[in-house]
């Protein structure tokens, strides 16, 4: 059976909010050739451009961006959501921010990106050392759980799961990584689908889309890093050669 292997970025495929290391990018190369493989992330476009190189984006038969409320392949833009938040929840949000007692702050803490709201009180211009200071702070103070659950209550038509190590991210009920398998079905109804991710605990954003493969008999790999996804790609799904080419 043709397999179709879906990635998340953060902590699956790079360290959170950085690139991604240069010996795995090598073996991804003709990984992501000899494949159909897709990556989904809550980043938008720009982000996504800093952590993978260009050639490699190019490789992948889509891109879903924005928790799949976006999704292009190479130049050609498929589609991208829309969806106007309501000003009380951008204010509601940016109240929160601003009560958090969290120090250090770096700019960008609430951002309006397709189909969703991502809610970072540590900032997304954060530098390695100020996302080190928020996760540290976040794990005694367990922040982002407490907004997420406070913004669900006030505004009930929204969700809001874990985005990354430091944000949330806020988008209309259904909005939200698990609208990838209806698509990739539709691209590949015959495939096995393979799903690696970081965040399939509850609250997590790539719970939405391991559940819906999981009910319907497809495989998922919680991951804790890069390192493992890679060391799994070896030894359980490695690339097979023609045997033409090996004559």
């Amino acid at each position: 059976m043709n397999q179709v292997m879906i990635f998340d970025i953060d902590g699956t495929l790079t360290k959170s909010g950085q690139s991604v290391d240069k010996q795995f990018a090598r073996f991804l190369m003709p990984y992501w050739s000899s494949r159909n493989c897709y990556v989904v992330s809550g980043s938008d476009r720009a982000k996504l451009r800093q952590q993978l190189p260009a050639e490699l984006i190019n490789l992948a038969s889509g891109v879903f961006a924005c928790s799949g409320n976006e999704f292009f392949s190479g130049s050609e833009n498929h589609y991208s959501m829309s969806h106007s938040f309501p000003d009380e929840l951008i204010e509601y949000c940016q109240r929160l921010v601003d009560q958090s007692p969290f120090f250090w702050r770096s700019g960008r803490h609430v951002e309006q990106r397709a189909g969703m709201l991502n809610i970072s009180v540590a900032g997304r211009n954060s530098d390695r050392l100020e996302r080190k200071r928020y996760v540290d702070f976040d794990k005694l103070a367990g922040e982002r759980i407490f907004m997420a659950d406070n913004i669900e209550r006030v505004f009930p038509d929204y969700e809001v799961a874990l985005g990354g190590q430091i944000s949330i991210d806020i988008t209309p009920k259904g909005w939200n990584k698990g609208r990838v398998y209806s698509e990739i079905r539709r691209l590949h109804p015959d495939s096995e689908i393979v799903f690696f991710g970081d965040r399939m605990e509850e609250g997590g954003n790539d719970l939405p889309l391991a559940e819906k493969l999981l009910e319907n008999g497809h495989k998922v790999h919680a991951v804790k890093n890069f390192k493992e996804t890679w060391d799994i790609l070896q030894e359980h799904y490695p690339i097979i050669v023609p045997l033409a080419a090996t004559a």
